[in-house]
């Protein structure tokens, strides 16, 4: 069997930078077995296979997608960070002073962390670690604040806190998420939450017939998280209010249309 550390050596000197891609997507299969090999092994720190993820990504888009990128994002403020530079240059600089490799490498960190839904702080038995999470976005949001991207960060933050699993109270979101919504003060933040709290619902079915039943549904949960919250975390409280409001008009639209169905028919 080749030798680990022949393995990474190859793929290292085969890595592509943002731009276009001069390799076949074919060879993305081999890559992503070779990563997962690599992985596999426990002798290749993860942070150097997301690099190699980082250089292959349009030859992963058909494999899965990385896997140790967003685990990187998981562990590292500082790579956070970074993407954050690479996806949302400063504001002043002129569209005409970005080059096509910066706009492919923009576009490229703007997909990993559109796509990252792994929170800083959860363990593998899924339950989130409150100290680790808490220093992760106070670090990165300090990092951000230096460079300018202050809001942005506390954007993409929120979305990536509506990751998080229920509390020990079963209430959504965890006490550590509703912690640092509550310090932050951040109406970006609580933005991105919201926003990623109604993306997560993804594709689902329903019988026409229903109007809008499943969003009274939705609406009911998230008003009671609010109504549990409302004393102790009245930021929480109140995206969690806002969520419940946004149903309950998604219900009142589907009922509409629901009936306008059973009158044309």
């Amino acid at each position: 069997m080749v030798p680990s550390d022949l393995v990474l050596e190859v793929l290292e000197a085969f890595r592509i930078e943002p731009g276009p891609t001069p390799l076949t997507p074919t060879i993305g299969y081999t890559v992503r077995a070779l990563l997962d090999r690599l992985g596999e092994s426990g002798e290749v720190d993860e942070s150097r296979l997301a690099a190699l993820e980082w250089a292959f990504l349009p030859l992963l888009e058909h494999q899965g997608g990385p896997t140790y990128l967003y685990r990187e994002l998981q562990r590292s403020h500082e790579f956070f960070n970074l993407l954050l530079s690479f996806a949302y240059p400063l504001e002043g600089k002129s569209s005409r002073d970005v080059t096509p490799d910066e706009r492919a490498r923009a576009e490229r960190a703007y997909d990993v962390l559109h796509r990252w839904h792994l929170i800083p702080g959860r363990q593998v038995d899924g339950t989130l670690d409150p100290e680790l999470l808490t220093a992760w976005v106070r670090q990165a949001r300090e990092i951000a604040t230096r460079d300018g991207r202050r809001e942005i960060a506390d954007l993409r933050i929120g979305q990536i806190l509506a990751s998080a699993p229920p509390g020990s109270d079963g209430i959504f979101p965890h006490s550590a998420v509703r912690e640092i919504l509550e310090n932050a003060e951040s109406s970006e933040m609580e933005g991105g939450f919201e926003t990623a709290v109604l993306n997560s619902r993804g594709m689902y079915t329903k019988d026409p017939s229903t109007g809008g039943d499943q969003e009274r549904a939705l609406a009911k949960k998230y008003g009671a998280f609010a109504d549990a919250l409302v004393a102790e975390s009245p930021r929480t409280a109140a995206a969690l209010r806002r969520l419940e409001a946004h149903y309950l008009a998604w219900a009142s639209r589907e009922d509409s249309e629901a009936e306008m169905r059973h009158d044309h028919f």
